[in-house]
């Protein structure tokens, strides 16, 4: 049983971290460089709710799975479940008023922070996955 969590854990974790990265690197400039506003916009916020679902679960799965082998890596991808959590529930419905209220401003800030807290959550599922590496 032990073996088997291990390797979900490891799987979420790749999932993860692939499912973060090919979003970020490849699917939203796709859709920015191929339809137009306010098209592309509507896009993006009706993909949102599945991606933060995928990564919540991803990180769950991974940080219950690694608690026995690696407890610091399954404080860090719990961390990471957290901030998904606050994005996913609290700063994403919040962008999207401010986008709805066309507030600009607020909505470019709000965006970087989205931005720079989704790069941080990649680093840190990658960061673990290099320090599994080690482990195995």
């Amino acid at each position: 049983m032990h073996r088997a969590a291990v390797i979900l854990a490891l799987l979420a974790l790749a999932a993860l971290a692939g499912g973060m990265a090919f979003f970020g690197a490849v699917l939203a400039p796709a859709v920015f460089r191929t339809l137009e506003q306010p098209t592309s916009g509507r896009f993006i916020r009706a993909i949102f709710p599945q991606y933060y679902r995928f990564s919540f679960i991803a990180a769950v799965l991974a940080a219950i799975g690694l608690i026995p082998i690696a407890p610091w890596c399954a404080v860090v991808l719990a961390l990471v479940v957290l901030a998904t959590l606050w994005l996913w529930l609290w700063l994403r419905p919040r962008l999207n008023r401010l986008r709805d209220a066309e507030e600009d401003r607020s909505f470019s800030r709000g965006h970087r922070l989205s931005v720079l807290v989704n790069q941080i959550e990649l680093l840190a599922a990658v960061a673990v996955l290099v320090r599994l590496a080690f482990l195995v």
